[in-house]
């Protein structure tokens, strides 16, 4: 266990997976182009530490996510899976599964209590701060492309009261800058309906598992520092902020206290999102009016890489992936496996295995992802068997080139897509699919269109399991 990101960074660079550059480098697409190239090398390429910044006395560290591997770290943990058995413990036992996720679901979860946030007066997040005059141009934001329409940040949390009920909720999002004080919300997750000013935080660095988490938007009526707590098994201390009224996470290295509003102003922005393609964020985005910037004494600049596919983004895909597991399976219990992110990137693409025992039974499973508000916008869903490994493309290749039938297994439906798809016939709204690659049944072909595959009897393949060292081969 370790304590806020410096301790993070220690730990990386302990483990051979940090490479400080000492040399100067520019914020304006420099370290970007340096950045992109090193996600694309193995295993995601190091985290990287900037120590000098032309213009800027912070240093900046990237792809501090850049693999299953660290952010399995980021949570104390030895693989991925252990978030999906971690968000089962919290449903109550003894009560059907059903009922156990409800009372998650509307903060009733005695285990999610205990790791309430603990409120202190002073925190190291505020050891320097600027009230009275703030400016986004004091800060060490990055070009990313040359089209961009301004520098930006790519990913950090996102702490917001909610308008309705005025509970505080966390998600993650990415900062457009507009001016010294302005800057639009890019691609921010979960539903972040903003109708009114409303009081918010932007997080930079804090423990990493916490943008992990508010990645994963969960549609949760809990305090989303309490789940987060959980997640990593320790309980974040919050300090009030300085200018608004939420619970700021004590270890932040960055915070930007502002407020959220419609963007109003008749001028359009372009952004490059991780597609690949550039972005017009124009009246529908909502706006960050800046009014206060507080940072430890030496504070570290965090970003997350913005790029086409391999993503840094993705990892963070994964963790939201593991704590989305158990929801669905609730949803359809036939479910044993997703993949949300194929090929390492955000897509769109949702890849899913399932227990099949009726004819049919894959285009439910479709219908119930999609009526999930948390994956309502996928634009294709993979449904193949429990044995196909949903990591081997090869494998979900071989199983939608062999077991489909276009007129008969593909599933076109209309519904909500993201606000960034270029290709929807209205903005947020257009048609996806869906393609059936199980193994058919009686009731879904005739019956001389029954496949089976050909296996080797049980007996033999245990007899070669036992002598296979003896053969030489490897």
């Amino acid at each position: 266990m370790y304590n806020g990101f410096p301790e993070y960074v220690s730990l990386l660079e302990k483990r051979g997976l940090l490479r400080r550059v000492g040399v100067s480098v520019s914020g304006e697409l420099e370290i970007a182009a340096i950045a992109q190239r090193t996600c694309r090398l193995p295993d995601g390429g190091p985290a990287l530490l900037f120590e000098k910044i032309n213009g800027s006395e912070f240093p900046i560290m990237i792809n501090s996510y850049g693999s299953a591997e660290r952010i399995a770290w980021a949570f104390s943990v030895g693989k991925l899976a252990q978030l999906t058995e971690r968000v089962e413990e919290l449903f109550k036992p003894g009560l059907s599964q059903g009922l156990g996720i409800r009372q998650f679901l509307f903060g009733e979860s005695s285990e999610l209590n205990k790791y309430t946030p603990r409120q202190i007066k002073s925190a190291v997040c505020q050891e320097v701060s600027e009230v009275f005059n703030p400016s986004f141009r004091q800060l060490p934001f990055l070009r990313w492309n040359v089209s961009d329409s301004d520098v930006s940040l790519r990913r950090a949390v996102l702490l917001y009261a909610d308008s309705t009920t005025g509970k505080q909720k966390m998600v993650s999002t990415g900062l457009l800058i507009l001016d010294n004080r302005q800057a639009l919300l890019v691609e921010p997750k979960g539903d972040l309906a903003i109708t009114k000013p409303t009081e918010a935080a932007i997080i930079i660095g804090e423990d990493p598992s916490l943008l992990a988490v508010a990645h994963a938007a969960l549609p949760l009526e809990n305090d989303g520092l309490a789940l987060a707590g959980f997640m990593r098994r320790a309980r974040y201390e919050i300090v009030k902020g300085l200018k608004v009224g939420l619970d700021i996470p004590s270890g932040a290295e960055f915070v930007l206290e502002g407020v959220l509003e419609p963007y109003s102003v008749n001028q359009t922005r372009t952004i490059a999102l991780s597609s690949g393609y550039y972005h017009q964020l124009n009246g529908g985005a909502i706006s960050f009016q800046l009014s206060a910037i507080s940072h430890r004494r030496n504070p570290l600049w965090v970003d997350v890489i913005a790029a086409q596919p391999p993503q840094e983004e993705a990892q963070l895909i994964r963790v939201s992936e593991r704590m989305l597991l158990p929801f669905v399976k609730a949803v359809a219990p036939e479910i044993v496996n997703i993949n949300l992110a194929p090929g390492n990137a955000r897509n769109g693409i949702a890849l899913v295995s399932i227990q099949k025992s009726y004819p049919g039974q894959a285009q439910k499973v479709m219908y119930a992802l999609w009526g999930m508000t948390r994956l309502r916008e996928l634009k294709y869903i993979i449904v193949v068997d429990a044995d196909c490994n949903l990591h081997d493309y090869a494998a979900i290749a071989w199983s939608v080139c062999n077991r489909v039938s276009l007129s008969r297994d593909l599933l076109v439906v209309n519904g909500p897509l993201s606000t960034t798809d270029r290709f929807s016939h209205l903005p947020g709204m257009g048609s996806k699919i869906g393609i059936d690659s199980t193994h058919k049944l009686p009731g879904e072909v005739e019956p001389n269109q029954l496949l089976f595959v050909p296996e080797l009897p049980y007996n033999l393949v245990k007899l070669i399991d036992e002598k296979w060292a003896s053969f030489g081969i490897d």
